[in-house]
């Protein structure tokens, strides 16, 4: 069986968490990013090392509490995506001798110049106390798309925790729930261009404009 390529590997590794937990330094790392760094290792020794070490480490993550391999890969991953930036700035950059050896402390990447070599290093997010806390953010997680998936069953329009646009009427018509939704938006909203609603469970925004109050408006009169 052939060796899976990094954007594979990848890939397994998002299939194994989806739906049960959630690892930040996965979630940091993007499938496109990956691709383009395995697309362009094949004419770019420097990166080409980058790629097959960022690989090695995604292939070293084999269940879903491997949260050290996970870190050392988002590490390979920050390193490579650094050498992408500055290759697109046009600042071709060298990895430094031995780096990602054991004991190896010095910078990752040289830039030859006559007036003297530039050193750069490069330093990822990290997670402080990762052994527990990385269990407790996939808990949290867990919890987080419990409830969302609870409410997203029940009647009613939500936008994210703590925000419920409309709550459960059970018997109320299609027409009296667009005017109790209209009502409930206009007190949330009232005197302001729009506003803004944090979803912190999936780290998105929804912005609630006066445009949407209308498009409600124009819904309930039309049932009505």
């Amino acid at each position: 069986m052939a060796a899976l390529t990094t954007p594979e590997e990848f890939r397994r590794i998002s299939q194994m968490l989806a739906g049960l937990r959630v690892s930040l330094p996965v979630a940091l790392m993007t499938a496109s990013r990956i691709d383009e760094i395995e697309a362009r290792s094949a004419n770019e020794p420097a990166l080409a090392s980058l790629n097959n070490e960022l690989r090695k480490k995604l292939k070293a993550v084999q269940g879903p509490q491997d949260y050290t391999p996970m870190a050392q890969a988002y590490e390979a991953y920050a390193e490579a995506s650094f050498w992408l930036e500055m290759a697109d700035r046009g600042v071709r950059l060298d990895r430094t001798p031995g780096t990602g050896q054991l004991n190896q402390k010095r910078p990752d990447f040289v830039q030859p110049h006559p007036a003297g070599n530039v050193y750069f290093e490069v330093k990822a997010l990290e997670i402080a106390d990762p052994s527990t806390r990385h269990n407790q953010i996939a808990y949290d997680a867990l919890d987080s798309a419990a409830d969302l998936d609870a409410r997203a069953r029940a009647p009613g329009v939500h936008f994210g925790n703590p925000v419920e646009i409309s709550g459960p009427l059970p018997d109320a018509s299609l027409a009296e729930r667009l005017d109790a939704t209209i009502e409930k938006i206009t007190n949330n909203v009232q005197g302001r261009s729009n506003t803004l609603w944090a979803d912190r469970t999936c780290g998105r925004s929804w912005t609630v404009q006066h445009d949407t109050l209308r498009a409600f408006k124009s819904a309930s009169r039309i049932l009505s």
